[in-house]
């Protein structure tokens, strides 16, 4: 999703029937975007999880019995190596699904601003109708 209303004219210029149709437009982005927020927070919060269980993991894999010279075992050292690989890919996926969701934000309040102009050109437009 680019910016908020690409070759967008200003809100002056448009008439009734333009204003209505970005409006809509406007309404159905908006939607999307909280639809994409929604599931990016609910992928995180279970994402945030899985972290939280890998890192209980690893405790126990360092918690278990060390050999006569006091260092992890050859498996259990290797498994944990493995799962520390898996917690450092998936808190960088988390980065970026973070850094995706702040785009996705921002873009979302400049349409957001877009619609509150459209919103009021539109009353105004009506209510001059209305007096002509």
């Amino acid at each position: 999703m680019s910016g908020p209303t690409p070759g967008s004219r200003p809100v002056g210029s448009l008439s009734l029937d333009e204003i209505e149709e970005e409006l809509a437009r406007t309404e159905r982005r908006l939607a999307a975007f909280r639809e994409t927020s929604r599931k990016s927070h609910a992928e995180s919060a279970a994402d945030a999880a899985a972290l939280r269980e890998m890192g209980n993991r690893a405790k126990e894999i360092t918690s278990r019995p060390k050999t006569w010279r006091g260092g992890l075992k050859r498996s259990d050292a290797a498994e944990l190596e493995a799962l520390r690989g898996e917690m450092r890919l998936r808190a960088e996926a988390m980065s970026r699904t973070v850094e995706g969701m702040k785009s996705t934000s921002a873009e979302a309040r400049e349409l957001g601003k877009r619609q509150q102009e459209l919103s009021k050109r539109r009353t105004e437009l009506v209510a001059q109708r209305g007096q002509g």
